[in-house]
């Protein structure tokens, strides 16, 4: 029990301390910049995992994505989509991309209904420009 106690007490010395919470604030803030600065240089929604502009894939979707952002069609191999869970049970859905290179991208889309629809939209851009989507599993 005593464990709880200071926990508890641990976490509100340091929720008070001003320096922490201006460094959260400045991470948050740094966050939010860097998506902003890429959906500002592709266009699209702030809220849209992708953008497709001509023959080119945009990937704004979270910071685990590094390296270049920008991935034509052209380049692809073939798409992975994973159906996975997290360990709070929230479903997603992952993409990875096979480059001709032998690189891969990876990025999550939601599995709601605005995710599935940004899946069809991808599974639909992805057929026109000839590259193959397989799924590999069940949801």
């Amino acid at each position: 029990m005593k464990f709880f106690y200071y926990f508890i007490e641990g976490s509100r010395s340091t929720y008070q301390s001003p320096f922490l919470v201006q460094l959260l604030l400045l991470l948050i803030g740094l966050i939010w910049l860097f998506r902003r600065l890429i959906i500002l240089r592709t266009g699209g929604s702030f809220f849209a995992p992708y953008h497709i502009v001509g023959d080119t894939l945009y990937i704004h979707a979270g910071l685990i994505c590094i390296g270049k952002r920008a991935i034509p069609f052209s380049e692809m191999r073939a798409v992975h989509v994973d159906p996975i869970h997290n360990r709070h049970g929230e479903r997603y859905y992952a993409i990875q991309i096979l480059r001709k290179s032998g690189l891969h991208k990876f990025f999550t889309i939601t599995n709601n209904e605005q995710g599935k629809v940004y899946l069809e939209e991808l599974k639909e851009a992805l057929r026109k420009h000839g590259v193959g989507v397989r799924y590999l599993s069940k949801e």
